[in-house]
C-alpha cells in the first residue's frame, strides 16, 4: 500500500457522500437534467416572451418555455435565437451571442416552466450603414440541442448586417424569469 493511499481513498469517498447529499430534487424550481429524462423537443414546448425590461440602449426578456407534453422533460444549455423576417422566416442579422455560464439544466414536469434571458440591442444605437436597419417578424428560437425551432412574434427593427452583435442569450434557467 502506498503511503497516503488510505487517506486519499477516504477523501474521495467523503466527496462523493457530500457530492450526492447536495443533489438537489428533480422539480423545475431546483432541479438538474436527470439523464433518465428526455430533453424538450419543440413538439412538447410552448414558447412565449416575458414583459420587457428596457436598459442602457437594450431590452431584456425572458423567453419562457412551457412544457405542454404529458411527461418531464430536460433542457440544459443555451438556446439558439435570432430574428426572422418575411414569410419565410429569413434570417437577420447573427444568431444571438450566448453569454453566461451553461448552467447545470432544468426538468420541466408537464406544465411546468422554464426561461432564457435574451437582450436585444436597441438598432438606433448602431450607426444606420453599421446596422442595415430591417423590420423584424419575430424570432425563432431553437430548444437547447434541437435541429427544430419554435417561432415567438416580436415586431421590431433588427440589424441586417451580423457584425452588428445585436442579440444576447443566457443559458436556460428554472421557473418564468422576469
Amino acid at each position: 500500500m502506498l503511503p497516503g493511499s488510505r487517506t486519499l481513498g477516504t477523501v474521495t469517498g467523503g466527496l462523493l457522500a457530500i457530492a450526492m447529499a447536495t443533489v438537489p430534487a428533480a422539480n423545475a424550481s431546483t432541479s438538474s437534467a436527470s439523464p433518465q429524462v428526455e430533453r424538450c423537443t419543440p413538439a412538447v414546448l410552448q414558447l412565449s416572451l416575458g414583459p420587457a425590461h428596457g436598459a442602457a440602449g437594450s431590452v431584456n426578456q425572458a423567453l419562457r418555455f412551457t412544457n405542454v407534453g404529458n411527461t418531464p422533460c430536460s433542457m440544459v444549455g443555451f438556446p439558439g435565437v435570432s430574428y426572422v423576417t418575411g414569410d419565410v422566416g429569413n434570417q437577420v442579422g447573427a444568431p444571438a451571442a450566448r453569454t453566461g455560464p451553461t448552467g447545470t439544466g432544468v426538468v420541466l414536469q408537464p406544465g411546468q416552466r422554464a426561461h432564457s434571458d435574451v437582450s436585444h440591442a436597441v438598432a438606433q444605437n448602431y450607426p444606420e450603414s453599421r446596422c442595415e436597419p430591417t423590420h423584424v417578424r419575430g424570432m425563432r428560437v431553437y430548444p437547447p440541442n434541437d435541429h427544430w425551432a419554435l417561432y415567438v412574434p416580436r415586431p421590431a427593427t433588427g440589424c441586417a448586417n451580423p457584425d452588428a452583435g445585436q442579440l444576447q442569450v443566457r443559458a436556460v434557467q428554472p421557473g418564468p424569469g422576469r
